[in-house]
């Protein structure tokens, strides 16, 4: 009896260390995805309009699209799709770098 308590405790303990670094992984590909944003638009702003596959799986697209989150419009002008985020949505931008999460079920955030 005392061992299956204790396996469902460390199978439990497991997952929960799993789901958490997960999240991590996003956060940090989020990170990531900031910084080669605001790379790409210092380079839009000097008239390099050179939207490259980034050196970490990052693809940066022209977004001219107004989001909304929260009531409240955002005009995007760049966004970056990253292989971490697996199609979960992507990292969006406007020009005075607010940076918003396009979530591929409609869930939009400032990030």
């Amino acid at each position: 009896m005392r061992k299956g308590m204790l396996f469902c405790l460390i199978l439990l303990v497991g997952l929960g260390l799993f789901l958490l670094m997960r999240r991590g992984f996003l956060w940090g590909a989020i990170t990531e995805g900031k910084w080669g944003l605001v790379a790409q638009l210092e380079d839009m702003r000097r008239g390099q309009t050179n939207l490259v596959l980034g050196p970490e799986g990052e693809r940066f697209f022209l977004f001219m699209n107004v989001v909304q989150v929260g009531g409240t419009n955002y005009q995007c002008v760049l966004a970056v799709d990253r292989d971490e985020f697996k199609g979960r949505g992507f990292l969006a931008t406007t020009t005075n770098r607010t940076f918003i999460w396009v979530g591929a079920e409609g869930k939009n955030e400032v990030k």
